[in-house]
């Protein structure tokens, strides 16, 4: 009796370079004279990648908007090319509103590099509003912008 596993086509992969590793190790050493799993080519079908639409990008967008707009906030941030990882370390202190700009200091920074960045005009009044809906004003400086400590 043969079972169906619903394994995902990388661990199929996986478990057939084992098994011809093992058996070549075996034909290596004597130990066996074939091995069975060396025309054995994993079945099904990789899926295909598609690309997202506008209009479905705009769904998405709405949808970030009007239920959850500080993730909003944080992926349009994400946009301006800072790491998630380093946008959730973000301070009330490396905000800079005049030139609308971001610190990312060299200790929050995966290259241990610091560098500045600068939020597009057409996001900045957005940003600007966010702003003011968290009281960005009477934060302290060590006030977080997201992440767990916000």
């Amino acid at each position: 009796m043969q079972t169906n596993y619903n394994w995902s086509e990388n661990t199929t992969i996986s478990y057939l370079s084992v098994l011809r590793n093992s058996y070549q190790f075996g034909i290596d050493n004597k130990y066996c004279v074939e091995n069975p799993f060396a025309k054995v080519k994993p079945g099904g079908q990789k899926r295909k990648r598609r690309a997202v639409s506008n209009e479905e990008w705009d769904l998405i967008l709405q949808e970030l908007y009007n239920n959850n707009y500080h993730f909003f906030i944080f992926c349009k941030i994400v946009l301006h090319l800072i790491r998630p990882a380093e946008l959730e370390r973000i301070q009330k202190k490396h905000i800079n509103l005049e030139n609308m700009s971001i610190l990312v200091t060299d200790e929050i920074s995966k290259t241990s590099k610091e560098r500045i960045i600068f939020l597009q005009k057409s996001f900045y009044e957005e940003f600007k509003c966010y702003l003011e809906k968290i009281d960005f004003n009477n934060l302290s400086n060590d006030s977080f912008l997201f992440g767990k400590k916000f």
